[in-house]
């Protein structure tokens, strides 16, 4: 079928290529959503910002330079980037009040009364797993003994047995320079009375005699090692070197 007369000769009009039609419609359409912006930035009210109350409660500074100064290995605390892993590798993180994570958390947030009278920071078994995975290498350990060592100091006592024991511990430890097992168990057991230390003595007395057969425990009082005279040199100086003491 031949075009009528009056078409001949006339070229039909060309159709604009797909790449070209692509970038109009793409034009179109960016310059749409950036006048509904404006629409919506303008017509929108101003929120406003906070009182600096607010904006600073979230970060307390002064009870973690508190923490930085006066904790053993405190200042660690700034590399912690709260990713959890402490927590999740600590096998007593369920029976804590606060998990180590929580604890450097509630520190830059000036929670000085509930980061000292917390438990957690006295349940420490001193497993390594948190210090060991950490990405950041930080010494969760040694912040979470620094802190209990820093609160008994300033008069905390949230577990009076594991201060009790600990007391007893080092004791031992800077007398004879090793753990003299029948003398600690003899102070602890005694601390609530002559009644209570027979009935704590009657509970342990299979580990007791466990001990002595394999002469752990002797009946006589242990010797201090050679070279006492320095160890107590050493530890009294690194006492004197302020931290993990009040004040």
């Amino acid at each position: 079928m031949s075009p009528p007369a009056d078409f001949r000769g006339v070229s039909a009009p060309r159709r604009p290529k797909t790449r070209d039609r692509r970038r109009r419609v793409g034009a179109e359409r960016n310059q749409t959503l950036s006048e509904s912006a404006m629409t919506e930035q303008t017509s929108a009210a101003p929120v406003a910002s906070p009182p600096p109350s607010e904006r600073t409660a979230a970060y307390a500074p002064a009870f973690a330079d508190e923490v930085f100064k006066n904790v053993d290995s405190g200042e660690e605390i700034k590399t912690c980037m709260q990713c959890g892993v402490c927590a999740a590798s600590c096998p007593l993180s369920l029976v804590m009040d606060f998990s180590p994570r929580k604890i450097f958390t509630m520190i830059r947030a000036g929670r000085r009364d509930e980061v000292l009278s917390s438990q957690g920071i006295l349940l420490c078994t001193s497993c390594y797993a948190c210090k060991v995975r950490c990405p950041r290498k930080v010494p969760v350990v040694d912040v979470m003994h620094g802190l209990a060592h820093y609160a008994i100091n300033l008069g905390y006592a949230t577990r009076p047995l594991t201060q009790s024991f600990g007391t007893h511990f080092w004791g031992s430890i800077y007398k004879v320079g090793r753990i003299d097992e029948k003398e600690v168990s003899r102070k602890y057991f005694f601390r609530d009375g002559l009644v209570k230390a027979a009935k704590y003595g009657l509970q342990m007395a299979d580990i007791g005699l466990a001990l002595m057969r394999r002469r752990r425990m002797k009946l006589l009082p242990e010797r201090p090692i050679r070279g006492i005279v320095d160890l107590r040199k050493m530890l009294d100086k690194a006492a004197e070197l302020g931290k993990g003491r009040a004040g």
